[in-house]
């Protein structure tokens, strides 16, 4: 009888999906598997902003541990709470397809102010990255903290009296929840890797990454990994607002960077286009970013931390 996969998930919904995803996937290609949940750091401490928490990888070292201890086979991520660069004795072995990459408001009532740079409401975001966009669109604002899964999330906002909150339309999408008021938020660059889900495993596990690279999505991989390259470039932590989304559009790259001061005062923000095989598409960003003052931008929120 055939070995089952071990699959490292943590047990909220959205990473059951994700991790049942990855089971489904596998089974098509006659892979069998199991899954065992695991907590992180980022589950258990939910009274904190997840910039205080003074972790890197708050949702993902927990299960890089089972890995390196052998207590699982693979892991299974949302890619963009991956740390940029990976433990050295690990590698990325699969990339499902992304969903859509997009950040939405969510809101008790119509949404009506998208466009007013005056408004003066409130919106809930655990994120920095998606509240200094949103102080860059809406400088007169309230943007306060939210922490939770979805579920949780959208019944803080229930309870509230926010004018919305932020969530990724994809953790929305695959969770099947479709609120009545939401509204696509296109001004805001989504974070790296966001909508893409990651699978993990130990660098001298052949015969894993062989099994999980059957389901990899190669163009997915592409896009993540220059998105990943660039915040790695940038050095860009979970306290840093840094947005990076590549697409790919016949035979180019679509490459949009946005990096912004934590009240979203400042911003580089920029979309540039590449041939499909240029291997040096972070790179020729990073540089350009740097030009126009994005590193500086980092580097004073990272001394300020």
């Amino acid at each position: 009888m055939p070995t089952l996969v071990r699959i490292g998930s943590r047990d909220s919904a959205l990473a059951t999906w994700q991790a049942k995803e990855v089971q489904r996937q596998l089974s098509a290609h006659n892979i069998q598997s199991e899954i065992i949940f695991i907590k992180s750091i980022g589950d258990l401490v939910q009274d904190k902003p997840l910039q205080s928490i003074g972790t890197v990888g708050v949702f993902t070292k927990a299960l890089d541990d089972a890995l390196l201890n052998n207590e699982i086979d693979i892991a299974v991520h949302s890619c963009k709470d991956l740390p940029s660069v990976v433990h050295p004795e690990l590698q990325l072995c699969a990339y499902l397809e992304r969903e859509n990459s997009n950040d939405v408001l969510v809101s008790n009532s119509e949404i009506n102010f998208l466009e007013d740079k005056e408004f003066t409401g409130t919106i809930a975001t655990g994120s920095v990255r998606r509240k200094a966009q949103l102080l860059a669109q809406f400088p007169k604002a309230t943007v306060v903290g939210l922490r939770g899964n979805v579920p949780t999330r959208l019944q803080k906002l229930n309870d509230s009296e926010w004018s919305g909150a932020v969530f990724a339309q994809a953790g929305l999408s695959r969770l099947g929840i479709q609120p009545e008021f939401s509204k696509p938020l296109n001004f805001m660059v989504p974070a790296p890797a966001q909508g893409v889900v990651a699978v993990a495993c130990r660098k001298n596990d052949e015969e894993s990454f062989a099994e999980c690279n059957v389901i990899n999505h190669e163009p997915t991989q592409r896009t993540t990994e220059i998105e990943r390259e660039f915040l790695h470039l940038l050095e860009g932590g979970c306290i840093s607002p840094i947005g990076a989304n590549a697409k790919l559009l016949n035979d180019k790259i679509e490459f949009t960077i946005s990096v912004l001061s934590t009240n979203g005062d400042q911003k580089v923000e920029f979309t540039d286009e590449f041939e499909l095989n240029d291997e040096n598409i972070a790179q020729k960003t990073f540089e350009k970013a740097k030009q126009l003052g994005a590193k500086k931008l980092i580097e004073e929120i990272e001394r300020h931390a």
